[in-house]
């Protein structure tokens, strides 16, 4: 996906950049100067990546004020969306260009990540391997998060000139075509697991952990190694053969302990080389850069030096305009006649059309005027008898509330439904955590129609096993 035509034409001497998280937000005021990318001002906000999904107004407004506090006035800004946001797979790329691409590429996402067309926005990254096969890196954002983001900037006053993926801050782009390798990443209070082959980012996953920015990121050796194998697992036979190196990236304070107790483990599993990659941090005025703010500083410095975003999920803004010009595009006199037969058709037929239209109306309904009286009639009757009878569902409204009630991310699930006489519903069900139930609980709370709801039991971890029940008060009934 392209970049904004009009940030095609100029590139702007200073942004804001915005790296989100699943535990906070980095801030970062850049400047282009003398052909060198600058911090002026960074800070982070404790506005998890969820509560810009739930709440994208109230984290844009604590946002904006923050700007304020900081005496940041940019009002032009670009966001590294988190890699536990996107769904991601290496697929083949065939010779396909246009709509046709578009397509496929649809079909692939419907395929890997089992997304129907409209529900996520898709990008991808053309590669070549060293064996000549093209293939290309197919993500996909859900949809209600990019929404999300864009309602986040509005309220905080902010025009973005890109969404875009961050793969990992890792300085692995030198490597040659050949290398393939398995980067480890610190992310939020996760791990990022990248593979790369040479400079292309082929596939990710991202691990949650219990950790914070500053400090470990509370993945243990034993869950490193396991979902290690569960990644390679997931790769097509010959990317899986090529991988058996492993790098670890990031600070010490976040990578290092991961890192003493897992690479004698790995090496013992058939990794050939299990290294420890070089750290350096980047420096700002005030000192090193805390390192979730790296993030947004990669991100500002690329935008600000021209260098369109590998997946980018800012869709082009294209007016009614533009797309005039681009289909009667030609010589300025040419321009100017259709601009001013254009005007004057649009003063002309309005007025015309309202006359047809008025004769067709009228003699319409001369004609239809008797069976109207009579359908009036049989209305008012309708209205009159109505209360008598009822042609609801109300099980299955019950069940549509409940399942608007549970979050889509799929983090808790039900696994029994039970609706008694009375009108009083039971459900059992799993959950990865606490907060998932509370959350769903508090979405029923605030639905009038949900009474006496109260939670029956709760017990064990990962998953979660819970049970409640509520009654479901009619609209007869209040």
């Amino acid at each position: 996906m392209n970049l904004p035509s009009w940030l095609d034409r100029k590139t702007p001497g200073a942004l804001v950049s915005v790296a989100l998280e699943d535990n906070g937000l980095s801030v970062v005021l850049a400047r282009q100067s003398a052909g060198r990318c600058q911090v002026a001002r960074h800070f982070s906000l404790a506005i998890p990546a969820a509560r810009i999904e739930s709440a994208p107004e109230d984290a844009g407004r604590l946002l904006g004020e923050a700007l304020q506090t900081h005496g940041i006035t940019e009002k032009r800004c670009v966001v590294r969306l988190p890699l536990a946001w996107a769904m991601g797979a290496p697929v083949e790329m065939p010779a396909l260009s246009g709509p046709d691409l578009a397509d496929f590429l649809e079909l692939r996402a419907e395929k890997e990540f089992g997304l129907t067309p409209g529900r996520a926005v898709l990008a991808h990254h053309p590669f070549t391997l060293a064996d000549g096969a093209s293939r290309a890196t197919l993500v996909g954002v859900s949809t209600q998060r990019i929404e999300s983001v864009t309602r986040l900037l509005q309220a905080a006053g902010q025009r973005p000139l890109s969404l875009c993926l961050g793969l990992g801050n890792c300085p692995y782009l030198e490597e040659t075509r050949d290398v393939a390798a398995l980067r480890i990443c610190p992310a939020g209070s996760g791990l990022d697991l990248i593979l790369t082959v040479g400079p292309n980012r082929v596939t990710f996953r991202h691990l949650d952990g219990v950790g914070s920015a500053e400090h470990d990121c509370g993945i243990s050796a034993d869950t490193l190694v396991r979902e290690i194998r569960l990644t390679l697992g997931r790769l097509p036979a010959e990317l899986r053969a090529a991988c058996r190196a492993l790098r670890f990236h990031g600070p010490e304070a976040l990578i290092s302990r991961l890192y003493q107790e897992s690479a004698s483990r790995l090496r013992e599993l058939g990794w050939e080389s299990v290294e420890r990659a070089a750290y350096r941090p980047v420096e700002a005025e005030d000192g090193a850069l805390p390192f979730a703010a790296e993030a947004a500083v990669e991100a500002a410095c690329r935008t600000l030096s021209g260098i369109r975003a590998p997946l980018e999920f800012l869709p082009p803004r294209e007016s009614a305009w533009d797309k005039f010009q681009q289909r009667y595009a030609g010589g300025r006199r040419k321009q100017l006649a259709l601009a001013a037969a254009a005007i004057a058709l649009l003063i002309a037929l309005p007025a015309f059309l309202q006359s047809r239209q008025l004769n067709s109306l009228e003699a319409r309904w001369k004609a239809i005027s008797p069976k109207v009286a009579t359908l009036e009639k049989v209305q008012e009757d309708i209205r009159r008898f109505r209360p008598w009878f009822d042609n609801t569902s109300p099980s299955l409204q019950i069940l549509d509330e409940v399942t608007r009630a549970f979050p889509e991310d799929g983090v808790i699930w039900a696994k029994t439904i039970e609706l008694k006489p009375g009108a009083i519903f039971t459900c059992t069900g799993l959950a990865r955590n606490n907060q998932a139930i509370m959350d769903t609980l508090e979405t029923l709370r605030r639905n009038p129609a949900v009474t006496e709801l109260k939670v029956r039991s709760v017990r064990g971890e990962n998953p979660v096993q819970f049970s409640f029940q509520f009654t479901w008060k009619h609209e007869a009934d209040t």
